[in-house]
């Protein structure tokens, strides 16, 4: 049993690890991979256009990690690179007709699922979740920073 700061880290890191595994568990039950089902469930919730470089930082993972799934979308005809119009070096990701079609199909039924999980959670407490988890997230992120920072290796 965790006691004292281990038990309260443990309170801040379980269930966002639990979140996590209910959504791993969704795209194997459709059978897809999560980052591949993660990054059209970006594409199909947010009206802004996504590049390579956004996704990064809203998946959290690194180019190469998302480049082999943007390959991986495009070779299944689900995605298409087209030049940015402010600048024609990055490249924004679109929808095929087809990836449309079949993003609605794997991600429609999980944003209704996540709409009726969240209908008894009050806004407030969202919003105290929220802070709780990005207080702690800049705080350990920070540290790590500074760690690598430090780290002669880290280039």
């Amino acid at each position: 049993m965790k006691h004292g700061i281990r038990a309260r880290v443990h309170s801040l890191y379980a269930p966002v690890v639990a979140v996590n595994a209910v959504y791993e568990r969704y795209a194997a039950v459709r059978g897809v991979g999560f980052l591949d089902m993660l990054v059209l469930y970006e594409i199909l919730a947010d009206d802004e256009p996504y590049t390579q470089s956004r996704l990064c930082d809203v998946l959290g993972v690194s180019k190469t990690t998302l480049a082999s799934v943007i390959r991986r979308l495009v070779d299944r005809g689900y995605i298409r690179l087209i030049p940015a119009t402010t600048d024609a070096r990055k490249k924004v990701i679109e929808l095929t007709k087809h990836g449309t079609t079949a993003a609605h199909a794997l991600i429609d039924p999980l944003f209704a699922m996540e709409e009726k999980a969240v209908r008894p959670i009050s806004d407030a407490d969202i919003r105290r979740m929220n802070a709780m988890i990005k207080c702690y997230s800049d705080g350990l992120s920070y540290q790590i920073d500074e760690l690598g920072e430090s780290n002669p290796d880290s280039d």
